[in-house]
Protein backbone atom coordinates (compact mmCIF):
# COMPACT_ATOMS: atom_id res chain seq x y z
CA UNK A 1 0.00 0.00 0.00
CA UNK A 2 1.33 3.62 -0.62
CA UNK A 3 0.26 6.59 1.26
CA UNK A 4 0.91 10.12 1.03
CA UNK A 5 2.43 11.47 4.48
CA UNK A 6 3.91 14.79 5.51
CA UNK A 7 5.71 15.82 8.41
CA UNK A 8 6.82 13.58 11.02
CA UNK A 9 5.30 10.22 11.83
CA UNK A 10 5.53 7.39 14.32
CA UNK A 11 5.67 3.86 12.36
CA UNK A 12 6.32 1.23 14.65
CA UNK A 13 7.04 1.71 18.20
CA UNK A 14 10.78 3.38 18.59
CA UNK A 15 10.60 4.16 15.11
CA UNK A 16 9.91 8.06 13.63
CA UNK A 17 9.75 8.90 10.18
CA UNK A 18 11.03 12.51 9.95
CA UNK A 19 10.29 14.24 6.49
CA UNK A 20 13.75 15.94 6.58
CA UNK A 21 13.62 17.23 2.98
CA UNK A 22 16.83 18.60 0.73
CA UNK A 23 17.73 15.51 -1.50
CA UNK A 24 14.08 15.89 -3.11
CA UNK A 25 10.81 17.01 -1.60
CA UNK A 26 9.59 14.57 1.14
CA UNK A 27 13.11 13.06 1.36
CA UNK A 28 12.88 11.35 4.81
CA UNK A 29 14.88 9.84 7.53
CA UNK A 30 13.69 7.10 10.20
CA UNK A 31 15.08 7.73 13.68
CA UNK A 32 15.48 4.70 15.99
CA UNK A 33 14.35 5.63 19.51
CA UNK A 34 17.77 2.99 21.22
CA UNK A 35 19.57 3.89 24.47
CA UNK A 36 21.40 6.41 22.27
CA UNK A 37 19.73 7.01 19.05
CA UNK A 38 20.42 6.40 15.52
CA UNK A 39 19.58 7.90 12.17
CA UNK A 40 18.86 6.02 8.81
CA UNK A 41 19.72 8.64 6.32
CA UNK A 42 19.37 7.49 2.36
CA UNK A 43 21.97 10.13 0.58
CA UNK A 44 20.83 13.38 1.68
CA UNK A 45 23.27 13.22 4.51
CA UNK A 46 26.71 11.42 3.73
CA UNK A 47 29.73 10.50 5.65
CA UNK A 48 32.35 11.32 3.86
CA UNK A 49 36.54 10.35 4.51
CA UNK A 50 37.06 13.09 7.29
CA UNK A 51 35.75 10.31 10.08
CA UNK A 52 33.49 12.15 12.34
CA UNK A 53 32.03 14.49 9.45
CA UNK A 54 29.43 14.59 6.93
CA UNK A 55 27.77 16.13 3.84
CA UNK A 56 24.87 17.35 2.15
CA UNK A 57 23.72 16.39 -1.47
CA UNK A 58 20.96 17.41 -3.76
CA UNK A 59 22.56 14.52 -5.78
CA UNK A 60 25.43 11.99 -5.15
CA UNK A 61 25.55 11.21 -8.75
CA UNK A 62 25.14 14.17 -10.25
CA UNK A 63 27.37 16.21 -7.47
CA UNK A 64 24.77 18.73 -7.24
CA UNK A 65 24.92 20.51 -3.33
CA UNK A 66 22.25 20.84 -1.53
CA UNK A 67 22.00 25.32 -0.67
CA UNK A 68 22.70 26.71 2.58
CA UNK A 69 18.78 27.15 3.20
CA UNK A 70 17.92 23.72 2.98
CA UNK A 71 21.01 22.06 5.07
CA UNK A 72 19.57 24.30 8.32
CA UNK A 73 15.79 23.21 7.41
CA UNK A 74 17.05 19.32 7.30
CA UNK A 75 19.12 20.06 10.79
CA UNK A 76 16.15 22.27 12.69
CA UNK A 77 14.06 19.10 11.71
CA UNK A 78 16.10 16.62 12.97
CA UNK A 79 17.16 18.78 16.40
CA UNK A 80 14.57 17.28 18.53
CA UNK A 81 15.61 13.70 17.80
CA UNK A 82 18.86 12.05 19.88
CA UNK A 83 21.30 10.36 17.56
CA UNK A 84 24.48 8.81 19.22
CA UNK A 85 24.71 6.84 15.07
CA UNK A 86 24.28 7.47 11.86
CA UNK A 87 23.78 4.51 9.23
CA UNK A 88 23.79 5.75 5.44
CA UNK A 89 22.42 3.80 2.53
CA UNK A 90 25.98 4.12 0.48
CA UNK A 91 27.00 1.63 3.69
CA UNK A 92 28.96 4.42 5.27
CA UNK A 93 28.39 5.13 9.21
CA UNK A 94 28.73 7.28 12.23
CA UNK A 95 29.64 4.79 15.23
CA UNK A 96 29.45 7.91 17.51
CA UNK A 97 28.68 11.54 18.09
CA UNK A 98 26.65 11.50 15.16
CA UNK A 99 24.03 14.49 16.20
CA UNK A 100 27.38 16.81 17.00
CA UNK A 101 29.02 15.86 13.42
CA UNK A 102 25.52 16.58 11.28
CA UNK A 103 25.55 19.84 13.17
CA UNK A 104 29.49 20.67 12.73
CA UNK A 105 29.06 19.77 9.43
CA UNK A 106 26.12 21.75 8.56
CA UNK A 107 27.65 24.73 9.80
CA UNK A 108 31.05 24.09 7.54
CA UNK A 109 29.02 23.16 4.83
CA UNK A 110 27.16 26.64 5.04
CA UNK A 111 30.13 28.74 5.32
CA UNK A 112 31.11 27.61 1.93
CA UNK A 113 28.42 27.80 0.13
CA UNK A 114 27.11 31.20 1.25
CA UNK A 115 30.39 32.57 0.39
CA UNK A 116 31.66 33.30 3.75
CA UNK A 117 35.16 31.37 2.98
CA UNK A 118 35.31 32.88 -0.69
CA UNK A 119 38.15 35.26 0.96
CA UNK A 120 40.38 32.01 1.36
CA UNK A 121 39.68 31.28 -2.30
Amino acid sequence: MIREWHGVERILPGITRIEAGGHFPGAAVAHLATETGALLVGDTIVPVAARGWVTFMRSCPNQIPLSAGLVQQLVDRLEPYAFDRLYALTGATLQADAKAAVRRSAQRYIAWVDGTNDHLG
